[in-house]
């Protein structure tokens, strides 16, 4: 209220004065530039504000690098996309891509305001051919990996077991060789785990049975030879073990009739 009282004193005096067309119109001028910055700065910072909340979170560089490195390691230039399956066939070639944001096809994500980690990876009869690269195991937020029914080849990376929260691991109907990595027993949150219908040979870890979660172990239609783990029959929370169609010898533990647990 005073601001505006002393301007009409000045432009009063202005008028008696016959000063006051010239300088009037300089001091709206000044009031107008005056006006015009403050709301070119407003927009700008409305602009950043915006921007800032229009970018949606994306995952950890890790975590891309271990997508990329899948790709390209299992040819996925030539990956069957499903028509039946949500999302989108993955994209390398844009600016900032955004697995997550983007829908990708076979990735499922947890997000919060900031970054998103990939917690599901299903590709099932994706026609993946090749090996599994190691910096799968970057992916340590993942609570799911399903790649049934592909042509993978190799062994799989032990790398894997930095994957401390999966929970269901399926690998089956590939052409896997090697062993089960005895680390795979440091998969904490392990509950369903199945390698069937691979060429693996070796024993089965008995490490999988101490897992405090485990389940479901299904190893069938592979070369495993020797006998079930000890471990078996000591553990209180697996249900069902299918081993059929490998090389398993010995006798079966009279203790197995202590586990009420088994389906």
């Amino acid at each position: 209220k005073i601001i505006i009282l002393k301007l009409k004193i000045e432009i009063f005096t202005l008028r008696t004065n016959g000063e006051m067309p010239h300088l009037f119109n300089t001091m709206i001028d000044r009031w107008m530039l005056v006006l015009v910055l403050v709301c070119a700065l407003w927009i700008f910072l409305e602009e950043i504000r915006w921007t800032q909340a229009a970018t949606p979170p994306n995952i950890p560089s890790a975590e891309f690098d271990a997508l990329y490195a899948l790709y390209n390691s299992t040819n996925g230039t030539y990956w069957s996309w499903k028509d039946f399956v949500p999302g989108e066939p993955w994209n390398f070639s844009q600016a900032d891509p955004n697995p997550c944001f983007e829908n990708w096809e076979g990735v499922n994500c947890s997000c919060s305001s900031t970054v998103c980690h990939v917690v599901k990876l299903t590709l099932s009869a994706h026609n993946l051919t090749g090996s599994l690269d190691a910096s799968l195991g970057n992916l340590t937020a993942l609570q799911e990996l399903s790649l049934v029914d592909n042509q993978l080849v190799g062994t799989m990376p032990p790398e894997l077991s930095r994957c401390k929260n999966i929970s269901f691991f399926d690998l089956r109907q590939n052409s896997f060789t090697g062993t089960i990595p005895d680390s795979y027993g440091e998969i904490t949150q392990l509950n369903s785990f199945n390698v069937s219908m691979n060429d693996l040979r070796g024993t089965i870890p008995g490490s999988l049975f101490t897992l405090p979660n485990i389940s479901v172990v299904t190893v069938d239609n592979n070369n495993f030879h020797g006998r079930i783990p000890d471990e078996f029959y000591e553990s209180r929370t697996i249900r069902v073990l299918e081993a059929s169609h490998n090389y398993i010898k010995g006798t079966i533990s009279s203790s197995i009739g202590a586990m009420s647990q088994l389906f």
